[in-house]
């Protein structure tokens, strides 16, 4: 199951032995979302690490309807863009479902928001190569249980999906402030490095990234 760290976002500071929390709640076909994950929060979690940058990902979907009865479920999925933002969901969340949240996903989830092609499946196939994940187990997912995790995730998250009112979402440590929010898809860096009482390394450096 999907998690959210509820921790009061007030804190005097973190640790660097505590990571900071992030919860993304995205839509590939998005700009936005595509410049903060291929840009901001995938270089943020280059210089970071896990150590510091606990990442989790949610393509989202806004609603869906079920046809048939088990085990022959079938699908109709409401995405803000269409079928071809469905797809590109669908293959985001198959791999990190399959291969969870770390180094390996994020680095793919980096690749392919960044091509700004996340419908692609060749774009898809060569950034899992380049981030060491396998494409074949992604390829038979999204062909079976692809929407069914999309529904998944919406399910768990219907509430919080509903307020959304722009994309991404982005939470910190399990409480989500729109000021913090709003620094961070400019700035991600410097936004989380203001969250630690003893800095990281990879917070040395806080240029703003395009």
């Amino acid at each position: 199951m999907y998690l959210i760290w509820f921790i009061t976002f007030c804190l005097v500071g973190l640790s660097t032995q505590e990571a900071v929390n992030v919860s993304v709640y995205y839509i590939s076909s998005c700009p936005s979302s595509q410049r903060f994950i291929g840009s901001k929060l995938h270089q943020a979690y280059q210089k970071l690490g896990s150590e510091a940058l606990n990442v989790k990902l949610y393509p989202t979907i806004v609603g869906y309807n079920t046809y048939g009865e088990e085990p022959y479920i079938s699908y109709d999925i409401d995405c803000i863009n269409g079928d071809e933002e469905c797809f590109a969901n669908k293959m985001q969340a198959c791999a990190l479902h399959l291969f969870g949240f770390n180094e390996n996903t994020i680095n793919f989830e980096g690749c392919v928001m960044s091509s700004r092609q996340p419908e692609n499946k060749r774009v898809v196939r060569r950034c899992a190569k380049k981030s060491q994940i396998e494409w074949s187990s992604i390829k038979k997912c999204i062909n079976t249980r692809g929407d069914e995790i999309l529904t998944e995730i919406y399910d768990e998250f219907k509430e919080l999906i509903s307020e959304i009112d722009h994309f991404p979402h982005i939470i910190f440590n399990g409480v989500y402030d729109e000021r913090t929010a709003r620094k961070a898809s400019i700035n991600f860096l410097s936004t989380v490095c203001e969250m630690y009482k003893e800095k990281p390394a990879g917070c040395d450096i806080q240029k703003p990234t395009a």
